[in-house]
């Protein structure tokens, strides 16, 4: 019988251990999503406070999303900075290939009333110089073989081509396949 006490009372540690495991890593989950839409919003306090409790700054959502990009894509200047000090992977992609530079070259703002053009426009350009200055990869394509050059050409951002061809960024499209001699 003392056996048997002993048995069903490390069966009841066991599973009482495995619920905590388990509570702790649905919580950091949690934590997670979290981040990554106080990013989204621009909620820099949450995302502070998220990251001090010690949020994984790279977690990826179901769909691929994270926060660092989340937040480069809506020009978030002062998250995005908060989140490369936190030590987020400045060229981590998201499930399409797209990385934080590519979303900020694109953007996806959306202007208010109150908020001017260029103010929209000295969002995405701060954006950039932030994820340039963190090292980002200049010529990294997403998925389609766009990068931040040709998604800020095709979004009309002057500005952000700019900066991008000063950063050595190359127009990849154009160019022309080398010659191998052989039919296709």
């Amino acid at each position: 019988m003392a056996v048997s006490r002993k048995r069903s009372l490390f069966l009841a540690v066991f599973a009482l251990l495995a619920c905590v495991s388990a509570c702790t890593r649905n919580k950091g989950q949690v934590a997670e999503v979290e981040l990554i839409s106080a990013a989204g919003k621009g909620d820099l306090s949450r995302v502070r406070a998220l990251l001090d409790a010690k949020a994984d700054v790279n977690a990826k959502a179901g769909d691929g999303s994270m926060a660092l990009i989340v937040a480069a894509r809506e020009g978030h200047v002062a998250v995005v900075r908060a989140l490369l000090y936190a030590k987020a992977d400045v060229n981590a992609r998201d499930n399409d290939g797209e990385t934080a530079l590519i979303a900020a070259a694109e953007g996806d703002v959306v202007q208010t009333e109150l908020e001017a053009e260029a103010d929209v426009n000295a969002k995405h350009n701060k954006a950039v110089r932030a994820l340039l200055d963190a090292k980002a990869d200049v010529n990294a394509a997403d998925n389609n073989g766009e990068t931040a050059l040709i998604m800020a050409a095709h979004e009309g951002h002057a500005d952000v081509v700019g900066l991008l061809k000063n950063a050595g960024a190359r127009d990849r499209r154009n160019k022309a396949r080398p010659r191998t001699g052989r039919a296709p």
